[in-house]
């Protein structure tokens, strides 16, 4: 297993997991069979001499991301539609929640976002509150037609024992492929994207949008300017911090050189 994130809460570690590989019973078979799944464990660390086990779970898929609000832990996570207790049988994130309050945790409950069938799904990025999660990522296309875009998925988590309700689905002009690139601030939800081509060559002016937020099902667009570039460039960085925003772009070029070898003992760069 490859541990992913860990949260210490009093007392408590609480030890997320990717590619937990483990035997489960199965009929007929007296190993039973092996599976690779995720993880979330509970160790009692109060006594670092004494590390006991004060619960677990396995999590079908990858994890994403993951967040501690109060006292409940959130953990999004990735499943391909091949993974072993997959909720879909096609590509879904799947948000959960677990109630961690006096050293012990309790799955408490999901919610499955479904993205079908096409390549528009994978990881999802995270932006939380301690009222609200952001999630969302980028969209592909494998016919290249249209602009690859993202939408972001509003979840309310303003009940603090962990139960959670779905919010309103945001469109944003172009692809999000961190949770850097969003960020709620006094009321307004705050993202920088940009679109470009199916495999991710994105050279359009990076979109600066802002949005109200009434409440986790009410996001209504406020404004918006786009990041005029020099050259064409690729988005890789944002950060947010509190009344400004920084945004890093990039050129990555490869070069293509010729070489004229008609004349093997005078070879020359020719283009």
């Amino acid at each position: 297993a490859m541990p992913f994130e860990m949260y210490v809460k009093d007392g408590v570690a609480y030890v997320m997991m990717n590619d937990w590989g483990h035997y489960v019973a199965t009929e007929g078979s007296v190993y039973g069979r092996w599976v690779v799944s995720s993880e979330i464990l509970a160790l009692n660390v109060s006594n670092p001499a004494q590390i006991q086990l004060a619960g677990s779970y396995d999590v079908p898929g990858s994890i994403s991301d993951s967040r501690v609000v109060g006292q409940a832990l959130y953990l999004v996570t990735y499943e391909d539609g091949y993974c072993w207790s997959c909720t879909s049988q096609t590509q879904a994130t799947v948000v959960t929640s677990f109630g961690i309050s006096a050293g012990a945790i309790q799955k408490i409950d999901q919610l499955s976002y479904s993205g079908g069938q096409g390549y528009s799904w994978g990881k999802r990025s995270v932006s939380a509150t301690n009222q609200r999660m952001y999630i969302a990522g980028p969209s592909w296309s494998w016919s290249g037609q249209g602009t690859p875009s993202s939408v972001i998925q509003v979840v309310d988590i303003t009940d603090p024992t962990g139960h959670l309700v779905k919010g309103a689905d945001v469109a944003v002009a172009g692809q999000i492929t961190s949770r850097w690139q969003m960020d709620e601030y006094q009321g307004v939800l705050r993202v920088v994207s940009q679109s470009g081509s199916s495999w991710g060559n994105n050279s359009s002016d990076p979109s600066v949008q802002t949005f109200q937020v009434q409440s986790s099902s009410q996001v209504t667009p406020l404004g918006s300017t786009t990041l005029k570039l020099p050259e064409p460039e690729s988005l890789r960085s944002v950060r947010f911090d509190g009344l400004r925003g920084y945004a890093i772009t990039a050129r990555q070029t490869d070069p293509l050189y010729t070489i004229d070898l008609h004349a093997p003992k005078q070879p020359v760069a020719a283009g």
